[in-house]
C-alpha cells in the first residue's frame, strides 16, 4: 500500500497511525510530545486526555504519562522503515522516563545519541542552575540508517584565542583552526571551515517578533529541524511529525524537497498548519483528513468501526468488543460510555446501561446515538431519582462540539 503524503491528519497519532499507516513506510520521524504545562495556553492546544495526564503529573504521578507515550512510540516503531531514524524531543522533567520506553521499544542497542539543544533565552534562577537546554533522543530501527555527514558538521563558536579547551588560530593560508593538545603532548588540529560533528547544538529559539511566529507557544526554530532532516533523510524521503503543532517540520521538509505528513489532535492547530503550508511556494491546497465525519458518513461505518471511531475522537479508552457487557468505552479512562449506531434508541437500552453501571459501581455514564425516543429520556429521569446520572448525547451535538464531551456536558 502506497503511503499518502503531503497532507495533515487530525487526530491522536496513536489511532491515526494504527488506522492509516502500513508497516515500514516512513524514512524519518520527529516526535515532540507535550512535556510541560502552562495553564494559559494548555486549553487552547491540548486535548482532554493530555490535560488529565498533566493533572496527574502535578500530583506527582508519571504512570499515566509513561503509558500514554509508550503507546505512541510503539506505533512510531511499527511505521518506521528498517533503515529509518526517529528523533524524540523532550526536557529534563521526562527525558529519563521516555528513554526507558524508547529502549524497551526500539532496543537499547539502537540508541545512537542524546543531542543537547542549548539556548540562552529565558529567566535566571536564584536557587538552581539555569535550565537552558532540551534533549533530543536519536534512535534507529536497525544497524543501517541514513546519516549525511556533510550536513552534520557544526562550526564551533569563536571566542578569541581559546575555545572549548583548544586554541584558535589561522594558518599560513588564512584558514582558521582549533588546536587541541592530548595528554601525550600531541597536537590535534581541526579546521573550522570544515566544521565538527558533535551532539551539542547551539541554536537560539525563534524570537517573539519573528515573522514566522504562528502563536504556537512551543514552536521550534527552522534551523533545528533543518539539521535533523538534512542529516537523516534524502530528497523525496517521507518525513513524519507525530505531533506537528504549528507545522515547522512540514514547512522545512517541503523546502528541502522531502515528502511530508503531519498529525495533530487539535483541529485549530491543523487549520494553522494548512494556512502556513498553503502560503509556501509550490503548494496550492493541503488536505486535512480526519476532521469530524458527517452523520451520513458515520452511518456507513461498520459497527465496531463506529465504536472505535467515537472512542478515538472523544479520547475514550475502548473495551474489548467481545466482553464489553454493556459498556463500550471509558471517557478519559473513567466515565462509562454506551455507543449505539442507531436512530431512536429507547428505554430498553437505557435500562440495560443502568445495570452495567451498577455492576461497575459507577453512578454516572453517557449514551451516544443518532437520536433517542421519549421513553429513553423518561428512563434517564427515573434513573436520576435512583442516584444514576445518565446523559443522552446525540451524534449531531457531538459533531458540533468537535467531539469534546466535557464542553458538551457543561
Amino acid at each position: 500500500m502506497k503511503t499518502a503524503t503531503n497532507l495533515i491528519y487530525r487526530g491522536d497519532c496513536h489511532s491515526v497511525l494504527k488506522r492509516n499507516f502500513p508497516e515500514n513506510c516512513v524514512n524519518l520521524i520527529y516526535m515532540d510530545p507535550p512535556f510541560s504545562f502552562n495553564p494559559k495556553y494548555a486549553k487552547l492546544w491540548y486535548d482532554k486526555e493530555t490535560l488529565q495526564m498533566f493533572e496527574e503529573i502535578r500530583k506527582g504521578s508519571v504512570k499515566h504519562y509513561t503509558a500514554w507515550i509508550s503507546k505512541r512510540i510503539e506505533q512510531a516503531h511499527r511505521v518506521l522503515k528498517n533503515t529509518g531514524s526517529i528523533y524524540l524531543h523532550c526536557d529534563w522533567k521526562f527525558g529519563h522516563y521516555i528513554k526507558v520506553e524508547m529502549d524497551n521499544i526500539f532496543g537499547k542497542n539502537n540508541f545512537q545519541d542524546e543531542i543537547i539543544w542549548h539556548y540562552s533565552v529565558g529567566g535566571k534562577s536564584q536557587k538552581r542552575w539555569g535550565r537552558k537546554h532540551d534533549t533530543i533522543f536519536f534512535y534507529t530501527k536497525s544497524k543501517k540508517w541514513t546519516f549525511n555527514k556533510k550536513h552534520a558538521k557544526v562550526e564551533p563558536r569563536k571566542t578569541g584565542s581559546k575555545s572549548f579547551g583548544g586554541r584558535i588560530g589561522t594558518d599560513e593560508n588564512g584558514r582558521p583552526y582549533q588546536d587541541k593538545i592530548a595528554k601525550s603532548g600531541k597536537i590535534y588540529r581541526y579546521y573550522l571551515d570544515e566544521g565538527r560533528i558533535h551532539d551539542v547544538w547551539e541554536i537560539q529559539p525563534i524570537q517573539s517578533q519573528d515573522k514566522k511566529r504562528t502563536g504556537y507557544f512551543t514552536q521550534k526554530p527552522d534551523e533545528l529541524l533543518e539539521r535533523i532532516i538534512k542529516v537523516s533523510s534524502n530528497p523525496k524521503d517521507i518525513v513524519l511529525d507525530l505531533m506537528c503543532g504549528c507545522g515547522t517540520t512540514l514547512a522545512v521538509s517541503h523546502s528541502l524537497r522531502r515528502q511530508w505528513i503531519g498529525i495533530d489532535i487539535s483541529s485549530q492547530a491543523c487549520e494553522v498548519i494548512k494556512q502556513r503550508m498553503e502560503g509556501l511556494e509550490g503548494i496550492n491546497k493541503v488536505e486535512i483528513r480526519g476532521l469530524p465525519l458527517t452523520i451520513k458518513d458515520l452511518k456507513k461505518l461498520g459497527g465496531f468501526e463506529f465504536e472505535d471511531y467515537i472512542c478515538d475522537m472523544t479520547n475514550s479508552v475502548k473495551t474489548k468488543h467481545t466482553s464489553d457487557k454493556g459498556i463500550d468505552g471509558y471517557h478519559l479512562g473513567e466515565t462509562p460510555l454506551q455507543i449505539k449506531q442507531q436512530e431512536r434508541v429507547g428505554r430498553k437500552v437505557v435500562d440495560e446501561f443502568e445495570t452495567a453501571l451498577r455492576r461497575k459501581n459507577k453512578n454516572h455514564g453517557n449514551i451516544i446515538a443518532f437520536s433517542f425516543t421519549k421513553g429513553a429520556y423518561e428512563e434517564t429521569a427515573r434513573a436520576r431519582d435512583d442516584g444514576l446520572d445518565i446523559e443522552l448525547i446525540k451524534m449531531s451535538e457531538l459533531i458540533k462540539a468537535d467531539y469534546d464531551l466535557e464542553t458538551l456536558l457543561e
